[in-house]
């Protein structure tokens, strides 16, 4: 992933970012004060807007800011997507024996401290 993230040029915390923009997207763009009631700072989307991975525009007829992101951005996301849908996922086996040993623990400290 740190290859993927050195390529495209922006890092892993960046795209989850990014992504959550694009998902707030009704089409190609946002508004601003969508983005901002999200919990997304001016800030951070003027450093991403610096990175050139967000463009910004502004509708002065309606007085709105929107943002969109940049090819460069689209195609990050997509190399990072294509990474984990080739990336297998293997999860350990689970014994419930064990598990139920560790519950029947806990609950005996858990009645213990009641």
């Amino acid at each position: 992933m740190d290859a993927i993230c050195d390529q495209i040029d922006f890092s892993l915390d960046d795209a989850i970012v990014l992504q959550r923009i694009k998902e707030m997207a009704a089409g190609r763009y946002v508004e601003l004060t969508t983005v901002e009631a999200a919990g997304y700072s001016i800030e951070q989307i003027m450093t991403f807007k610096k990175a050139g991975l967000l463009i910004g525009m502004r509708d002065t007829e309606h007085a709105k800011d929107y943002i969109m992101l940049t090819p460069k951005t689209i195609n990050g996301l997509q190399a990072i997507a294509a990474t984990y849908d080739n990336d297998v996922v293997s999860v350990p086996k689970v014994n419930i024996a064990d598990v139920e040993e560790m519950m029947a623990a806990a609950s005996k400290v858990f009645q213990k401290y009641q």
